[in-house]
């Protein structure tokens, strides 16, 4: 209740604030107090995505676009871990708000907070934001075009040279709005020297996207040059650290998806 304004409704019962308090006074205003988030989102947030474990919208909040993704526990232990401020909520908060003090263009963190049966993340929204494989998909290959390969390499270089790893750098985490490139879907972020493993496997997950796409070697050629110069690495040990990732990656899609694209390392 200290988190109210006068006169302000009741906010939602068994909600804790697990970071950000500020933010999450606002957006308990928001949320509904009778706990039914899973319907509010789809009525009264502009959905983005949503399979068994979350649900992910834009939510206008106090004037400003914010982007809202809902965790659904699915034991009750993982719900206890999340009202804890254990758990992928709080790991996407922390690594986010880790990037953003480095410089590495994310979206600011906001507010997370545990609700009843999960947990909600707020961050800062991007309007009219597209990922970089549905512009492939939805433009065709031809819109992957060379300035934005230099932009997410040099997107990619800067978070690797700040020392961090993504964790999952695959193309649909790779937000563009008004010409510029964002990293999203940070509950995976971790701390690495540069030149790292971990930093290897992030080019890695990037590569098996762009050879199931049938990016050109061209392109994806230019994309290494670029990423190379932004960082200290060289060349052939990239390539030597990435071969064993994109393999281990390679062979899981192939049990799951088939044979797609070519092979561009």
């Amino acid at each position: 209740s200290r988190l109210l304004r006068p006169g302000a409704r009741p906010v939602l019962e068994g909600s804790r604030v697990l970071r950000g308090e500020q933010w999450a006074a606002r957006l308990l205003q928001r949320l509904p107090n009778d706990g039914r988030l899973q319907q509010w989102m789809l009525t009264d947030v502009k959905l983005l995505k949503e399979d068994q474990t979350s649900q992910v919208g834009l939510l206008e909040v106090d004037g400003e676009c914010c982007y809202l993704k809902h965790y659904r526990g699915r034991t009750r232990l993982q719900s206890m871990l999340y009202r804890q401020g254990r758990g992928r909520p709080t790991r996407a908060f922390d690594g986010a708000a880790a990037l953003w003090q480095a410089g590495v263009a994310v979206p600011r963190p906001l507010c997370c907070l545990s609700v009843p049966g999960g947990a909600v993340l707020l961050a800062e929204g991007i309007a009219d934001a597209r990922d970089l494989q549905d512009l492939a998909v939805e433009n065709g290959l031809g819109a992957v075009d060379k300035h934005m390969l230099s932009a997410v390499a040099s997107l990619l270089g800067c978070l690797h040279g700040a020392g961090y790893a993504h964790g999952d750098c695959k193309w649909s985490n790779l937000l563009c709005a008004g010409g510029h490139w964002y990293l999203v879907d940070l509950d995976s972020v971790s701390p690495c020297r540069e030149g790292s493993p971990k930093q290897a496997r992030d080019i890695a997950r990037f590569t098996l996207n762009a050879e199931e796409m049938a990016l050109s070697r061209q392109h994806f050629e230019h994309f290494l040059d670029t990423y190379v110069e932004a960082t200290e690495w060289t060349r052939e040990t990239l390539l030597s650290a990435v071969s064993p990732f994109l393999e281990k990656f390679r062979r899981r899609h192939r049990v799951r998806y088939g044979v797609r694209g070519h092979r561009l390392i």
